[in-house]
């Protein structure tokens, strides 16, 4: 085959798949939450940044391994006593910045007292911080999902970067219009619905 016939072809092709991609998800039926790893860490810098008001504070940045698979965040000891955000989203025995991280990471926050008896140091779980700590994530997550995609701009490109990556299924039609059935009843007229479901099966 010559080039030209290899170009027709894949010109062809490229066209008969634009005829069948999937319809784009909106940003309404995308599911996210802290920790989503498809989400650029410069959106949780932002995040941290309006909903933390550590603006002043340039250095603090979240970083993502991949080889790892784990968050940190960057100098988040230079705020630990940001007082406005450890009210609202922390508790006495956990900074912001411990709650976002461990959030980050799908992992739930333990926190321990730690006890002497006969002269040896123990450590025992404190149920009651430990709730306490668990439910500041619910709370951040919540305020994180409200936030994700109220941004027009953030979210255009979050949305683009979801369907790129996995918008990437689309529902077989299965069409019986030209099916034909010899021995069947010729007093029995199938509705179209009905050939495809037959054509499905087959």
């Amino acid at each position: 085959q010559s080039i030209t016939d290899v170009e027709e072809i894949i010109n062809y092709n490229i066209l008969q798949l634009d005829k069948v991609l999937p319809k784009d998800i909106e940003a309404t039926d995308i599911s996210v939450k802290i920790g989503t790893t498809w989400i650029p860490t410069k959106y949780y810098d932002a995040f941290m940044y309006e909903t933390f008001n550590t603006s002043k504070y340039k250095d603090i940045q979240v970083e993502y391994s991949p080889y790892t698979a784990t968050y940190r965040i960057e100098n988040k000891s230079r705020d630990k006593f940001n007082d406005t955000a450890n009210l609202k989203f922390a508790t006495k025995r956990v900074n912001v910045y411990e709650l976002m991280e461990a959030t980050l990471n799908a992992r739930d926050i333990k926190v321990n007292d730690t006890i002497i008896e006969n002269g040896k140091k123990s450590s025992i779980l404190n149920h009651q911080e430990t709730t306490l700590a668990m439910e500041k994530q619910e709370y951040l997550n919540t305020v994180f999902q409200d936030w994700i995609f109220k941004d027009k701009l953030r979210r255009d490109e979050l949305t683009k970067i979801y369907n790129e990556n996995f918008n990437s299924v689309v529902n077989r039609v299965y069409d019986g219009k030209n099916m034909k059935f010899p021995n069947m009843n010729t007093q029995i007229k199938l509705k179209s619905h009905q050939k495809d479901a037959i054509m499905h099966a087959v």
